[in-house]
């Protein structure tokens, strides 16, 4: 039996996008739209809560926010020190 690695995968209940899966079943943990939206309060039945996610179901990697705010507040910090010159 292959190993399923932890993560965001498409939630195999359709409520969410996404559901987390902690490597051995399914959370409460949902998502939309690759942030984390909460917890479902109608739980995972007990008879899918161990069934694998479905191979190319997995979420894309988020793309790294905080890098490009960095670098978009880094660019406004220098437009701001060229203006007081």
């Amino acid at each position: 039996m292959s190993e399923t690695q932890a993560g965001w995968y498409s939630d195999p209940k359709g409520s969410y996008l996404y559901r987390f899966w902690n490597g051995t079943q399914w959370t409460d943990q949902v998502s939309n739209g690759g942030t984390h939206s909460g917890i479902d309060p109608d739980p995972v039945s007990a008879n899918m809560v161990a069934t694998l996610p479905a191979p190319g179901t997995a979420a894309p990697s988020a793309t790294p926010l905080r890098r490009r705010r960095l670098k978009s507040h880094s660019h406004a910090a220098r437009h701001s020190e060229r203006s007081l010159r």
